[in-house]
Order: C-alpha cells, then structure tokens, then sequence
C-alpha cells in the first residue's frame, strides 16, 4: 500500500517535471519548487531499488540538463549518482560511454575542463555537482555537553538529596528559622559551577580535535586542465575534471576510465577485498577513498564529495573514536578508586546517622534534615572519591600535545601513536627525504665512456646519447615540474625529478619529448623491481628504455654505448670498469642510477618485463642529496634516549654506509647488512644480530616488514617511517608508522600514524619527546590527585567515626573536587616537554601508572597533611583561644552556675524541685527563660567555635594542594620544581585562580560554605603550614635517592675498522 503511494506519487512528479524540461526546450521557463527537488534527491535511492521498468523510466527522465537555472551542463547530478552506484556498465553503454558522457559534462577527454576561455566553470560545476569535501558530523554543543555532566548519576543523586534539604529546610520550621534551606540553594549552585568548567575543559577538548582533524593533512592532486597538467588541492577537484593516476595514489572522487596503464586499485576500504582490482574495459569505475597500487591512468571525475561513494560511507561510520591504551588504564584505576570511596561514603552515612540517633534518643521528624545532610555529604564523598578527571586529564594532554605537535611538524592521525612514541625503543628510518633533505640534483655523470662533473659548470653529452637520454628519462618517468615564475615544484618522485632537472638544465624540454614519444607499454618503478622501463614506439623499430638502481640495471646489460656512440659488447673488463665507476660514486654518498636501451622489432611482443635483459648501458649518474645539518643531533638525542635508530634504505651499501657514518647511526661493533645476505638469513640468525644492525641497505619493503616483526617479538617498541606504496604494510605492522608528508604516497599516509609533515628525522625525535611529555604529565597529575584523594577520605572517615562530624562540608568539597579534577588537569597536563625526559629509559609497555617514587611523595605529603589537619581537629581546641563551651561556660565571658548552688552545669530546671505544690511557679519560668537563653548562646558559641576549627582545617587543605601542586610539576625527584614554570603560564593562571577563589570563599562566601573569617595571623599560619609541603618533599627526595643512574651513552668518532659489514 505505502510503497504504490510513493510510486504513484513519483510518477506524477515525474510526469510534470517531464514535461516542464520540454517547455524550457520550446522557450518556457522551467521553475521547480524547492520541496520537488528535495523530495526527488531523497526518494532517488527508493526508485533505484524497484523494477527494471521503472529504472528505465528514471533514466529517460534524468536524461535532461543539470539542475539549477543556468547550468549549461547537459547531465543532471542524480544521473551521475545513479551510474557511479550502479557501477554496470550496460547502463555506462545507454548513456553513450565515456567519451558522451564527457561532451555532456562538456568537458575532454584529452585536454580537461578548459578554465581559460570559461574562468567562471570550475564555480558552476560545484554548484552543479558539489564540491569534492564530505560534510563532518555535528559537533556537540556547549549545552549538550552540559547535558552529559549533568547525567552523571552521582550528580544526580546530589542534586535529588539538595532538593531534598531545600524542602525541609523551607518546611519545617526550625529548619528555616536556622536558614539550613540555604545548603539545598549552594549545592545547587555549586553543582551547575563545577558541571560548567567540566563542561568547558570538555568543551575546549572537542573544539581542539575538530580544528585538528579539519587540518587534514591536504592531498594535492594532477590534473589536466585547458591542455596542461596541474597540480590542485583535492578539494578542488570537480565533475568533468580529467584525474591523473599513478602508482601511490589515492583516488579522492569517484570516476570513469579513460586510458589506463595497467591501472591496479586497493579497494579493501570500501569492498573489504585484500586483493587489488585491475582496471580496465571490464571495470572502468574507479570509487573514492581507494589507492593506486600499481599502474597509472587518466580517469574522468563523476562523483565528488558526499556524492562520491567514499563520502556517503564517511557520512555513516562519523564517530567519536575509541579511547587509547592510557585512557583504558586510567578508567579502571578510577573505578577501583571510586569504588573505596563508595565504601568510605557508606560508612560514615551509617556512622553519623547512628550518632544522631543516640543523641536524639530515636527517630525526631523535625530534625530529618540532618540526615538528608548526612547523605549529601555521603554522596559528595562519592563525587570526590571517584577521580573523573583522570581519563579527562588525557584528553586535555593529548589535545595540548597534538596542536603543539602540530607546530612540531608531527600531524597526529591516531591518538593511540601519542602515547605509544613516548614508548618507543626502536626507529627504523628511512634515509632519503628523513635523514637527508631530499633537495636531489644529478652532480655526477658517465656518458658513453666519458665521465662528467655536472657541478663545475655547463656541459654538452653526444647528440646520440643525449637523444637516448632524453626520450628515455622522459619516457620512464610519470613525475613533472611545475614553474611559476622564479618558483619551481617538483611533482612525484625527487629521483626522476633530479633527471627531469637535468634535461632542463642540458636544454632539454622534457614534456616537448614526452608529448612527441609514443610510449606503447610503460612499467613504474617499484621497490622491489627498483627499475622503470617504457617501450617506445618508432617507424622501424622499438626502443625499450630502463632506469634504475645501477647495479640492477648492469646486471640486465651486455653492451655498452661506448665513445663512437656505437653498441658494443660489455666484456668482463668493461663491467669490472664500470662497477668500480659505481662504488667511486656510491663511497661519496652519491645514489647511483644506469640508463640502458634497447632496440626490438615493433611488432609489440613479447611483454616489456620480459624484454629487460642483453640491453646496453648508455649512462650512469651520481645523484646527491645532502645530510640534514640536524640530523647527527637527534640521532644523539635518540642514543641518550635509550633509542636504537635503525637505517633502512633501498640504496647500496656503500651510499648506506657513507651517510649513516656522517650522520652518527654507526657506532662501534655496529653491523650493515644488505637485503639479499639478509633473506638469505633464517629468523634465529637475524634476531641475535639485531641488537647491532645498524643499516640495511639495498633492501625490499618485505625486508622492512621482516625486520619490524622480529623486532617486536622481541618486546621492541617499533616507530617506522615511510613514503612509498609498498612502505604501508611495514607502517601498518609498526607500534606507530610515520609517514612523509611532503614525499609520501597516499597509500603511505593511510597507513600511519603520524604524519611527519617536514620529512625530517628531527621531528621523530621531537614526537617521542612529546610522546613522552603526554605519560609524565599524566603522573604528575595522578600523584597530585591521589594524595587529595587519600587525606579527604580518610579525613571524612575518621571524623565520622569519632563523633568530630563533618571537618570538610558539601561545598567545601565540592571546591575540592573541582580543583582535584578539573582545574588540576587544566594545570598540570598542559605542561610543555622537559628536554631532560630525553635523558631516561622509554616507557615501558608493562610500566605502571604510580612508580615507587611516585607513591613515596603520595604517602609522605598525605601522611603530613593528615598529621597537620588531626591536629587542627583535636589539638587546637585544647588551646584557650579554641577552646569549645563546656558545663561550666557557654563561652569565655559567661559562666553557668545553678540557681542557689555552687555546681557549674547546665541543664534543664526541674519544676519539681523549684515549685512545690504550687499552681503556678514564677521562679520556674524565670529560670526556664534563663535556661533557654543560656542554651541557645550554647549552641551558638559551640557552632561558631566548630566552625573556626573546621574554617582552619579546610584553608590549610587547600594550601597544601597549592604548595604540593608545585611538587607534584616533577615526578622523578627533580628538587627543582619551579623549573620550566614560565615556560607554559597556563599552571600559574590555575593557581591564581584557585588562590583567588579560595580568599573569596572564606571572606564572602562563609554563609554558603560554613566558614569564618580568618585573622591575619591565621591565613599566615594557613599558609606557612602548606609551604612546608615543600621542603618536605625536598628533604624527601634528598634522603632517599642514595644511588642514582643516569642512562646516557656518550657516542664517539667511529672508524671504519670498527665496523661489521656482512656483504
């Protein structure tokens, strides 16, 4: 019944919109309502879902100009949508293909979108089609958050209780004569202040990842555009733009084939299938979101943004994320805590409530509201004990670290990789781009037996040889260089733009050689291959050309271009010429590259992978990529950090060897291994050297996800970096994979962590720091909160059990909490990274939160500040000035004394005794009104002096958290604890603020928070009492740090003799 509904519905909105196309094609103006098209786009995707006929009737509907007025496209968007879902090429086929749809986005397949005779159609596309940005979830607002605090159910029994006391306090009559409605009022009030700086700390926390995620690390994309090839912002792409693909990419809009070169897709994130999806006629739909593992292509964007299927999976699966390893930690910790305090709570509940009930002799419904008292204080003891602001202290850590991070080149992909690089204990490295600047130039040369030096100024190779270079450099390459003006941008790999640079700088124009070259077959290179090769296309004969790691590439050789310019047989000699020409170079630190062809009837068989041997070597080139100047300084960091930096590199040994040497990573009794010796090599032979191995050189990414395994089982912590395609599993495999952000692929950066957006090892070593800086502060804030912790619990307990009451009232506590949790994050984990951290062992995975010395500090400070506050409990009212009214005295002005005795005590007159068989007793109610007033000025001056001693212990409370804030600033026995205080102002802005309050409080806030004022001498004593929390800590770390270890290895000059090479 519903379903006929929408069909019929939609068949008459379909009829009129059918009809109102043809009325705008004989002049008509077509308009639609906005309710039309809303409804249309939302009930599409039911149509779709129906018959065969009715798809037919959608398509021939949707056969019409975009949607919009002035939209000169000839294809509607929902159309595009419908053969991007479809993904079936009969329905690919009725639209005409791809070359139809193409004319109808108006649009090349060759040349793109031509912005240069229409500026303005990049702008109608989007309004057309939408722009290529998926819409983020709604982020939660400052009054959901609200929301969330308020739902705590600890929260909401306190809040029922203070209603609860706002009743009775406004109800019975005592009660409100004694203005005891005014606790339900302040615990209200002081719930709503504590709920609202959580819910900013909250607040400021997913403002601070939104603004991080929305700085995405950008994707920059090739296009063609008016004829030329462009580089774009990903974001700027649009329907009809024609999309570059090569080996490493990630596809950023869903698209349609045009030419492919052996095109092969990862779709794993959207199809779950491990094995990649070669492209071609049979499947020429290539989505959003998946990644070029092999190949290349030109692909014609139909899908863009939420539209693209990448952006409507996005839009279901927007989530908060999972919380990390340390947040899992801390929230079983504070349940284990809250737990005790649950207990402690339900004890002093019954203790006090027994108490009232022995001194009342029974149940008094008029004095009910003590008991409700009771529990709220039971609940608030709840509230206290239960230290939510441990996992928050993380977030506002990790927060803080990741924008400060950010400025540190480190963009932070997944929290988790925060924690774990303060962790790690292994980085293997890779070197061009990490350890050197990647700032390639060709400075070497051998060209058909003559050697050049491309440094000292111009120089001039044989016509045949620079023609081979140049269409063979061309025609092996994918990368290009952008110039604007003075500036110059290298787009793909830095290796083949080295070589492109060389063309230019011979006079070469190398996209005049590449657009007049027919390339028929073309082989990207590859890690594992370490060589790219194309066939070209020529009237008689085909040349196949190759470039790549020199000792591969002669390996695959049998002449040689010699001086004449003529091919001639590579004798043995020649060879053993040319390898040591190779080594020479390699021992300079220069990356060596062979250039070869070959010539091959063109008849086009067999394939080109199988017609790379008996080849002939025209040239060899020296490429130099200079060290990092502060490299050699992080890998010392790194070493005095406990660090192993491991160099993994697919060069040869010898370029290995030259820079790890210059950079420090050799060291005496280190060990280099090259990646055939080191596959050769079973698990138990590689494990016992892998302490030593410092360098693999010439290896594959299957040798750098073979040594990340075996270094894991043996309980390393393992940080990898990585730029190419084939880098991802090792990255994947990795404790925390690190990505290059200026050279790295797609697929690399999907696969990380950590995104190092400078490419420079420097930046690791400052992320471990960071990484570090994230676990200290999250000590530093748990021996502050535990030491709070204990001596409020066990304050609360034993007053409850000793008839002493309640020494810390709600809203005292309440303060308390809100300095213990909220405020003390803010303080303490937003403190910056101390370089010295860089002078200990990593965190160990099994290392507990509270160390020993940790737990020292918790139990002296909580020890003392006990002692002080029992004291101030007991002791102090021994002293005159403190003293608490007795039998004798209601205060120390007015002595008791019975009426015609010499006995000091007060207690009621006895009619009996007073008034003897008389009607009436005058004498009687004089003495009853004596008696009153004498009571009521007892009661007053015994409130007022429990008041000052409780005044007393809750100031120095708060006191001594100030001072031992300052202590807590260092958790490893640092006596210095105002190192560094200036460095981030955000811990003295707290402390100011907690000051402030607290003054405020006790001078003007003492009828909500049951407090007197103080003398001078009194905040004097307050505070001179909490200072010693200092020295204490001080004489603390000074006594029991007999024997210290600072871990630092000092490295030295190492020779070549020293070191172990297994070639």
């Amino acid at each position: 019944m519903s379903v006929a509904c929408v069909v019929g519905a939609w068949a008459s909105t379909w009829s009129n919109h059918h009809l109102k196309a043809n009325l705008h094609r004989v002049g008509v103006t077509r308009r639609m309502s906005s309710m039309d098209r809303e409804s249309r786009n939302r009930l599409l995707p039911v149509l779709m879902g129906l018959d065969e006929v009715l798809d037919d009737v959608v398509l021939d509907v949707e056969n019409t100009r975009g949607e919009g007025p002035g939209i000169p496209f000839d294809i509607s968007s929902q159309k595009l949508d419908y053969i991007n879902t479809s993904k079936d090429r009969k329905v690919l086929e009725s639209e005409g293909g791809v070359p139809k749809i193409a004319k109808k986005l108006h649009t090349h397949l060759e040349g793109g979108i031509d912005t240069d005779t229409d500026p303005q159609t990049i702008l109608e596309r989007q309004l057309a089609y939408g722009q290529n940005e998926v819409e983020q979830a709604k982020t939660k607002g400052f009054l959901y958050i609200v929301g969330e605090q308020l739902a705590d159910p600890t929260v909401r029994l306190l809040m029922a209780a203070a209603i609860l006391s706002l009743v009775l306090g406004l109800a019975i009559a005592e009660e409100r004569k004694d203005k005891n409605y005014i606790d339900g009022i302040a615990i209200w009030v002081a719930v709503f202040a504590v709920s609202f700086i959580g819910t900013f700390n909250d607040y400021q926390k997913e403002k601070q990842f939104r603004k991080l995620n929305a700085r995405k690390e950008p994707t920059s994309v090739k296009v063609v555009r008016s004829g030329r090839k462009d580089l774009i912002p990903s974001t700027s792409v649009v329907c009809g733009d024609v999309l570059v693909l090569e080996m490493g990419d990630k596809i950023v809009a869903d698209g349609l084939l045009i030419a492919s070169d052996h095109l092969c897709v990862d779709e794993a994130a959207l199809t779950g299938e491990s094995e990649p999806v070669m492209k071609g006629e049979s499947d020429p739909f290539c989505r959003a979101g998946t990644q070029v593992t092999e190949g290349g292509a030109t692909i014609l964007v139909t899908g863009v943004g939420n539209k693209s299927e990448w952006g409507k999976t996005m839009g279901l699966i927007q989530s908060d994320g999972e919380d990390t390893p340390l947040q899992e930690k801390l929230r079983y910790l504070a349940s284990n805590i809250g737990k005790v305090g649950i207990a402690v709570a339900l004890v002093c509940f019954v203790t006090l409530t027994t108490h009232w009930l022995i001194e009342n002799r029974g149940f008094r419904p008029e004095k009910f509201n003590d008991v409700v008292r009771f529990f709220l204080f039971s609940v608030t003891i709840v509230v206290v004990a239960v230290p939510e602001g441990l996992p928050l202290a993380v977030t506002i850590s990790l927060a803080y670290s990741m924008k400060k991070m950010m400025k540190d080149n480190n963009f932070v992909r997944a929290l988790a990789a925060c924690e774990t690089m303060g962790g790690a204990t292994v980085i293997c490295s890779d070197k061009t781009g990490t350890i050197t600047e990647n700032r390639i130039s060709v400075v070497s040369a051998w060209m058909a037996g003559y050697t050049y030096n491309l440094t000292a100024g111009p120089v001039r190779f044989p016509n045949r040889t620079m023609e081979h270079l140049a269409k063979g450099v061309s025609a092996c390459t994918t990368a290009f260089i952008l110039f604007d003006g003075m500036d110059i941008q290298l787009v793909g790999s830095r290796t083949e733009c080295a070589l492109l640079l060389l063309l230019e700088k011979l006079g070469i124009n190398y996209e005049e050689v590449r657009s007049s070259t027919h390339t028929t077959e073309h082989l990207n290179f590859t890690s594992e291959r370490k060589l790219g090769s194309a066939r070209v296309s020529g009237p008689k004969t085909d040349v196949i050309y190759c470039v790549g790691a020199a000792e591969i590439v002669l390996c695959k050789c049998s002449a040689y271009f010699s001086s004449s310019e003529e091919a001639v047989p590579l004798e043995a000699t020649k060879r053993t010429e040319i390898e040591e020409l190779i080594t020479e170079m390699s021992k300079q630190g220069l990356r060596t590259l062979c250039l070869a062809f070959k010539e091959v009837p063109n008849d086009g068989r067999p394939q080109l992978d199988q017609q790379l041997c008996h080849m002939c070597i025209f040239g060899v080139v020296g490429i130099k990529d200079p060290i990092r100047p502060e490299v050699s300084r992080a890998v010392q960091d790194c070493r005095m950090a406990g660090i192993q930096v491991k160099m993994v590199t697919g060069d040869n040994v010898y370029t290995a060897c030259h820079i790890a040497k210059d950079c420090g990573i050799l060291q005496s009794n280190s060990k280099i291994l090259e990646g055939p010796i080191f596959r050769a090599m079973d698990d138990g032979e590689v494990l016992q050297i892998l302490p030593s191995l410092s360098v693999l050189a010439r290896s594959s990414p299957a040798d750098k996800h073979r040594l990340v395994k075996l270094l894991k089982n043996k309980g390393e912590v393992v940080a990898v970096t990585g730029d190419g395609t084939n880098d991802a599993p090792a990255l994947k495999k990795s404790d925390v994979g690190l990505a290059m952000g200026k050279c790295g692929t797609d697929v690399a950066k999907e696969a990380s962590d950590i995104i190092i957006l400078d490419d420079n090892f420097a930046s690791i070593v400052k992320a471990v720091l960071w990484g570090r800086s994230v676990f200290n502060n999250i000590r530093k804030f748990l021996q502050f909160q535990l030491t709070i912790n204990a001596v409020a619990l066990i304050l609360a307990f034993v007053g409850a059990v000793t008839k002493k009451g309640m020494p810390l009232t709600v809203l005292q506590l309440l303060w308390v909490n809100l300095i213990m949790d909220s405020l003390a994050a803010l303080a303490l984990a937003t403190e910056p990274p101390d370089k010295s951290l860089l002078q200990k062992k990593p965190n160990d995975r099994k290392k507990p939160l509270i160390s020993k010395r940790m737990w020292k500090h918790i139990l002296v400070q909580g020890t003392f500040q006990f002692t002080v506050l029992l004291m101030i409990l007991y002791a102090l009212p021994l002293l005159n000035s403190y003293k608490f009214p007795d039998s004798c005295r209601v205060d120390y002005n007015t002595w008791l004394a019975d009426i015609g005795t010499s006995a000091c005590r007060l207690h009621r007159p006895d009619p009996q005794q007073i008034c003897i068989a008389a009607q009436s007793c005058q004498a009687f109610e004089n003495q009853m009104k004596q008696y009153r007033a004498q009571e009521a000025r007892y009661d007053e001056s015994f409130e007022f002096r429990e008041k000052e001693v409780n005044s007393l212990i809750f100031n120095t409370f708060i006191f001594c958290q100030i001072f031992n804030a300052f202590n807590s600033r260092k958790v490893s026995d640092e006596l210095n604890v105002f190192q560094g205080i200036f460095s981030e102002k955000t811990f003295l802005y707290i402390i100011i603020v907690i000051l402030g309050t607290q003054i405020l409080i006790m001078q003007f806030l003492g009828g909500f928070f049951h407090v007197v004022d103080l003398t001078a001498l009194e905040w004097l004593l307050c505070a001179a009492v909490g200072f010693i929390s200092l020295p204490l800590a001080a004489f603390t770390k000074i006594t029991t740090s007999f024997v210290r270890n600072p871990a630092t290895n000092q490295s030295r000059k190492v020779h070549a003799k020293e070191i172990t090479w297994f070639p």
